[in-house]
């Protein structure tokens, strides 16, 4: 009896660690319920009759064809992509095996025999071995998926005090089983507790995804909140400006009309007293439409005003036909508003406050160069040899690089820094995404 409940419970829980795996990766093709439940039954099931013939060559072949055809019914994405992702389930799984095996030989000597273990001693090392695959795997997952939400490392570190728990009590019943065996009824009890303990680990790391997801949705409502109002702002402005130049348009017939009066009287003064002030007026006009995209024009227009409320001298030279539409508006408010924010806020504390943006692409459209420069006041915060900030509230501030890098990361490109002469310099490189 022991023997079917270890074997089923090894099937299910291999199962669970295919499908949280494949799904932080690749995108699903249904709906979970019915199928997915429908289609790892199966495979279940399967798996414990081949498993049953003890032919352990045979087990591997049909599980190997099984993880290959659920890969490719169950979930989307490039053949490339999946062979990749496979292969990389695939050593893990079969490369902690391989190493608890050898462990096993190492401690028990050459007597040691699998088939002729008691099934309370199968049951533990089969769980070690699910739980060691499952976290490397869920690691694996979240370090791979770039496309995803940031990956909260100090946070994990907290929920692995679980699984490390359970590892060591498996262990001591791996000892135990070693040393003495139990009548079954007992082995069953154990391996009932021991099952109840390897579940509530995928309920912790289920429940921290779930925390994880609304954590990530709750900063992308921040952001389109922040996407909301800079384009409230940038098209207040626009009919700001637009109702300024109507009402110019309607006074220049009066200005031409004083400049030709004057000429007239000679009164070549009160001439470019009138021109003067006409040109203040053009100027008005003036950078308000950046590029041609309205997020883009929004971001940089808004921090534009917060560089002349605060006396900043902000230069910015933008590609008017600049691709950048590829680049979702809230990883573009990330991008772009970190890096000029930490520029803007890192130059107010010099005597002279300068930030120079400069945004194109390069001669032949295949990468977006997004450069940002600012002098400092010469303090620099470090960790681990990269520069994180140049300001004084490291946590806080910190974090606006942090994003900055996270951002660029999902596209593949890469973030820059250079320090030199109290001039700070941040360079962000992405390709373009080309449908």
């Amino acid at each position: 009896m022991s023997a079917v409940v270890s074997g089923l419970i090894s099937g299910i829980f291999s199962m669970l660690i295919f499908d949280i795996f494949f799904g932080h990766i690749l995108n699903r093709r249904f709906n979970f319920f019915p199928i997915y439940p429908a289609v790892y039954l199966i495979y279940v099931l399967m798996s414990y009759l081949i498993s049953s013939f003890g032919n352990s060559i045979a087990m591997l072949i049909s599980n190997i064809m099984f993880f290959v055809v659920m890969i490719h019914l169950l979930f989307d994405g490039s053949i490339k992509r999946k062979i990749f992702n496979f292969l990389i389930f695939l050593i893990v799984f079969i490369g902690v095996e391989l190493i608890s095996e050898l462990i096993i030989i190492f401690i028990l000597g050459s007597n040691y025999s699998w088939d002729n273990s008691g099934e309370l001693f199968k049951f533990s090392v089969v769980s070690i071995e699910r739980l060691t695959s499952f976290i490397f795997l869920y690691v694996l997952s979240r370090m791979v998926n770039k496309g995803g939400a940031y990956f909260r490392k100090r946070q994990l570190a907290w929920y692995l005090v679980l699984p490390f728990s359970t590892g060591f009590v498996y262990l001591s019943i791996f000892y135990s089983s070693v040393i003495k065996s139990l009548p079954e009824d007992i082995e069953i009890l154990v391996i009932i507790s021991c099952l109840l303990l390897l579940i509530s680990n995928f309920i912790v790391f289920i429940l921290f995804d779930y925390t994880f997801k609304l954590d990530s949705e709750k900063k992308e409502l921040e952001l389109y909140s922040i996407k909301l109002d800079l384009e409230k702002s940038y098209y207040t402005k626009l009919e700001e400006k637009n109702n300024s130049q109507k009402k110019f348009n309607h006074d220049l017939r009066n200005y031409l009309t004083t400049i030709a009066n004057l000429a007239s009287n000679n009164k070549n003064e009160e001439i470019f007293s009138v021109i003067n002030n006409m040109s203040i007026e053009i100027n008005s006009f003036e950078d308000v439409l950046y590029s041609n995209n309205a997020v883009l024009n929004a971001v940089i227009s808004d921090k534009k005003i917060y560089a002349e409320k605060n006396d900043i001298e902000f230069n910015i030279e933008v590609n008017p036909s600049i691709n950048i539409d590829f680049l979702q508006d809230i990883d573009m408010i990330s991008i772009v508003g970190n890096t000029i924010d930490n520029a803007l806020e890192a130059s107010l504390k010099t005597e002279k406050p300068t930030v120079n943006l400069n945004i194109f692409n390069d001669e032949n459209n295949n990468f977006l160069v997004i450069n940002c420069e600012n002098n400092f006041d010469g303090k620099i915060v470090t960790k681990n040899g990269k520069i994180i900030t140049s300001k004084n509230d490291k946590d806080g501030h910190g974090l606006g690089i942090s994003n900055i890098r996270n951002s660029v990361d999902k596209y593949g490109g890469f973030v820059d820094v250079d320090v030199k002469d109290c001039i700070f310099s941040i360079s962000i490189i992405i390709s373009i995404c080309k449908k």
